[in-house]
């Protein structure tokens, strides 16, 4: 707490001495070693083909948390995470773009679970129902833009926000 009494901001960078100074070397120690597993992960899962790209940019499937930093990590490289608990739950995370509901609801038709929150998170949580879409139905669901129709007007399914075509 005494280095917030001392500087405006917590984003400034510190050298190796001011680290020392105020007490966070053991810290500091404990986030490089979690940020450097977290990438070597990260290329192991690339090399291991855990990385898809669709109409959203390149996203990581991480099932059963293998990626324990989570969307932290694979913004660096990435575009969005799949957290997927088989069975039991997901979560897919957008860096940028937005999903738009009707459109997956379109693609999975009766198959759709889950909610869309703040148009960037799509989520399902295991509460009264079992998780039902695969890692493939969801992926196949955000693979490619394709053109749909809802009622009489034809829409394009793309990272753009719902109402902004």
């Amino acid at each position: 707490m005494e280095y917030f009494t001392h500087h405006e901001t917590p984003l400034e960078e510190l050298s190796s001495e001011e680290i020392d100074k105020w007490g966070l070397t053991q810290n500091s120690r404990q986030m490089q070693t979690m940020v450097g597993e977290a990438m070597q992960t990260l290329s192991r899962m690339e090399r291991d083909g855990k990385v898809v790209k669709t109409q959203y940019g390149r996203v990581v499937v991480n099932e059963n948390m293998e990626l324990k930093a989570g969307a932290a990590a694979a913004y660096v490289r990435h575009d969005g995470i799949l957290n997927l608990v088989p069975g039991v739950s997901f979560t897919l995370y957008l860096k940028e773009g937005w999903f738009d509901e009707r459109v997956l609801r379109f693609r999975l038709g009766e198959n759709f679970q889950g909610k869309i929150i703040r148009r960037q998170i799509w989520k399902f949580d295991h509460t009264a129902e079992k998780l039902k879409l695969t890692e493939k139905d969801i992926l196949g669901a955000i693979l490619t833009p394709t053109y749909v129709k809802f009622g009489k007007q034809r829409y394009y399914s793309s990272n753009s926000p719902p109402g902004a075509m």
